[in-house]
């Protein structure tokens, strides 16, 4: 089984840090309860920082991943394709 290097695992930490921070630096504090988005738009407690889910990491990750690579990249580069693999690192799986 192939593993994957330093250099990719710190790619793939320091891509779903960031999604992290900017969605905690994105979300307004008033909707923040014990870290967790509101459903009542009221200031409660405020200012916790939401808590660590790689689902919705990964859903935003995935998200930004096909923006850059099918809209953005596409359109000036004949290599997008590799995009991938350097934006977010992973072991392929064979059959």
């Amino acid at each position: 089984m192939s593993e994957l290097t330093k250099e990719q695992l710190e790619r793939q930490d320091f891509v779903d840090n960031y999604i992290f921070n900017m969605v905690n630096d994105l979300v307004p504090d008033k909707y923040r309860i014990d870290g967790y988005i509101a459903d009542d738009p009221e200031p409660v407690l405020g200012n916790q920082p939401l808590e660590w889910d790689i689902e919705w990491i990964s859903e935003i990750r995935e998200a930004v991943q096909e923006i850059i690579a099918d809209k953005l990249l596409s359109a000036i580069r004949s290599d997008s394709d590799k995009f991938e693999m350097e934006f977010y690192p992973y072991i392929k799986e064979t059959k």
